[in-house]
């Protein structure tokens, strides 16, 4: 009874230790798992801030896709009005040049009237000289006509006497 005794504590204490064992190492086991748990949900929570990192980041592209179609249009809206200012530049030159060439010619005219004018001038200037000469010998006429006349009429007047 005292081998069996001792058998049976032996196989006890063996037993002992072995559930010892296993207890270490369901515990380990338990702690690897609560490891790989915690590590998982670490991974998930840091893949969610990914997630919403790339969200926001298609949401600012997004948001920089409409500012560069807003800036692309305002672009080509200056570029439109530039075209329709050139336009008006263009416009405006061929008016001066035809305003410039207008002037010219109209100068030109000016400029041959003035010298018609001024021969016309010349002229009649040459014509009243003329018609103060015959002015001045009607006038001399007239006084020897008057002086004959007087001269006539004295001697009427003095056959009448």
């Amino acid at each position: 009874a005292l081998n069996v005794t001792m058998s049976l504590r032996s196989r006890i204490a063996s037993a002992l230790s072995a559930e010892e064992t296993l207890y270490k190492v369901i515990r380990k086991e338990r702690l690897s798992k609560e490891m790989e748990v915690k590590a998982r949900l670490q991974m998930y929570d840091d893949l969610l801030k990914c997630q919403a990192a790339l969200s926001d980041a298609e949401k600012e592209k997004l948001l920089l896709a409409e500012l560069r179609d807003n800036e692309t249009e305002r672009v080509n809206q200056m570029q439109r009005q530039t075209a329709a200012l050139n336009d008006t530049i263009a416009s405006l030159e061929r008016a001066c040049l035809f305003k410039d060439n207008s002037y010219a010619e109209l100068r030109a005219e000016s400029i041959l009237k003035i010298d018609f004018l001024k021969q016309q001038i010349g002229d009649l200037s040459f014509q009243c000289s003329q018609l103060e000469k015959k002015y001045e010998g009607c006038k001399e006429e007239a006084r020897h006509l008057k002086i004959e006349n007087e001269h006539i009429n004295s001697s009427l007047q003095f056959f009448v006497e």
